[in-house]
């Protein structure tokens, strides 16, 4: 429909019309164009770049709620901070059965190794690990596990208790690769291994534990050891450059070993 002049009638124009009515001063006027729908009118003008960009509406917290939200995230990190060590350092020996030790232990913790394994009258001690170029003793580094046998036998553990089961993989999986070798050694001498305790560093006892717990099953009672590195305090960790590396690593690896890790 073209736009056409309508007379006045009264005091009221008179419009003709189909979709629209559109008034100018004086004359009214009639257009025959659409009504355009104020959904889309909105929806169109939020269009930039060709359609590439499109503006929408949106919900944003308050101040009330980025205060709540603040106090959430600052309670959640102090529970984090006092709790996480004391998660992954976890301590729960079966005290029987064959004590794993971790190679790479520091000589302080090879002697508590030694001292739990007289006390506990285990059946043998096997030195397990991945060759490591970490050294804190230039006669016997760290990470070896032929040296750390000796060292244990230097101690004093009867050679015949001892048994260094080395591991070849030296990249990745360190700690599944030792356990599994250690798993081949038993399954090779024929031993039947009912309960086992492993010695590492209390940082990463907990993974430590479910490594082991992987490759034995779970018809194998894994208890486990934790000694604590004299390199920072447990109680402060997040002070010492050490202490955030370890704790916050081992706390990362730890979740991918509990919920990504699927050996082959």
């Amino acid at each position: 429909m073209s736009v056409i002049r309508e007379q006045q009638r009264g005091d009221r124009p008179l419009c003709v019309f189909g979709p629209t009515c559109t008034i100018a001063e004086g004359d009214y006027q009639v257009s025959s164009q659409p009504a355009k729908d104020p959904n889309r009118m909105r929806f169109s003008g939020s269009l930039r770049l060709g359609g590439i960009l499109v503006r929408k509406e949106s919900w944003k917290l308050s101040f009330t709620g980025r205060i709540i939200l603040l106090v959430i995230v600052v309670v959640f990190l102090v529970v984090l901070q006092h709790g996480i060590y004391s998660f992954l350092a976890v301590d729960n020996p079966t005290s029987s059965g064959f004590l794993i030790v971790d190679a790479w232990l520091p000589d302080y913790g090879l002697k508590q190794a030694g001292a739990v394994f007289e006390r506990a009258k285990y059946e043998k001690l096997i030195t397990s690990g991945c060759t490591s170029e970490e050294t804190e003793d230039r006669e016997f580094p760290a990470g070896d596990v032929i040296w750390a046998a000796e060292k244990l036998k230097k101690i004093g553990i009867a050679p015949r208790l001892v048994q260094p089961v080395p591991c070849s993989e030296t990249r990745k999986d360190r700690t599944y690769n030792s356990a599994l070798a250690v798993k081949k050694w038993c399954d090779k001498m024929g031993l039947t291994v009912r309960s086992i305790d492993v010695v590492t560093k209390a940082a990463h006892a907990r993974r430590s534990r479910l490594l082991y717990q992987k490759v034995f099953g779970n018809k194998v009672n894994v208890g486990v050891i934790g000694i604590q590195d004299r390199t920072y305090d447990p109680a402060r960790w997040w002070q010492y450059t050490v202490g955030v590396r370890q704790v916050t690593w081992e706390g990362n690896a730890y979740i991918y070993t509990k919920f990504f890790f699927y050996p082959e």
